[in-house]
C-alpha cells in the first residue's frame, strides 16, 4: 500500500516556483551572455565583450541563488534580487551609452556606397535611422525595467514565504 504524499504549503509551492524560475532564467540569461562573448571576441569588440562577461555573471549570479535555496539557505533570495539589479543596471546603462553614443556611429562600408551613389539622401536618411535607433534603445531600457525589474520584485516579496518553507520544522 503506498502511503500519501503530505500536501505541499503554500509556503511550499512558491519555494518551487521561484526554483523553477531562478533556474530556467539563470540559465537562460548566462547562455545568451555566453553566446554574445563567444560573437564579441569573434569580432574584436572589447566592449561588447565586457557588457557579456557582465551578463555571463548576472546568470552565474542567478544560477549561485538557487543553488543556496537549494541547499536551504535563505540568503539565495537576496542574491537572486541582486542578479536581477545587476542585470537591469547593465541593460539600462547599455541603452543610455548607446543613445548617447549614436551621433558618434559609424556608417558601414556598404551603407557608405549606397549612399555616395545617391539612391539614398544622407541628409533624409541619418535622422531617421538615428529616431529608428532611439526608439530601439528606449524600448529595450522599458523591457528590461519591466523584465528584471518585475523579476527583482517578485523574488523581493516571495522571500518571507520562501523563508517560511526553508526553516526546520519538526514532526
Amino acid at each position: 500500500m503506498r502511503v500519501p504524499f503530505p500536501e505541499l504549503t503554500p509556503s511550499q509551492k512558491t519555494l518551487n516556483r521561484v526554483l523553477a524560475i531562478s533556474r530556467f532564467n539563470g540559465w537562460s540569461v548566462a547562455i545568451f551572455g555566453g553566446l554574445g562573448l563567444v560573437l564579441a571576441l569573434g569580432t574584436a569588440d572589447w566592449v561588447g565583450s565586457l557588457v557579456s562577461l557582465v551578463v555571463v555573471a548576472a546568470g552565474w549570479l542567478e544560477l549561485r541563488g538557487h543553488a543556496q535555496l537549494q541547499r536551504c539557505e535563505p540568503a539565495g533570495m537576496k542574491t537572486l534580487v541582486q542578479s536581477q539589479l545587476l542585470l537591469l543596471a547593465l541593460l539600462l546603462t547599455y541603452c543610455a551609452s548607446r543613445v548617447g553614443n549614436l551621433e558618434a556611429t559609424q556608417l558601414g562600408p556598404d551603407l557608405e556606397a549606397v549612399l555616395k551613389q545617391g539612391v539614398l539622401k544622407q541628409g533624409n536618411f541619418l535622422p531617421a535611422i538615428r529616431g529608428i535607433l532611439i526608439a530601439f534603445y528606449i524600448t529595450l531600457g522599458l523591457a528590461a525595467i519591466v523584465y528584471q525589474g518585475g523579476l527583482a520584485l517578485y523574488y523581493w516579496s516571495k522571500t518571507p514565504k520562501v523563508r517560511e518553507a526553508l526553516r526546520p520544522r519538526s514532526f
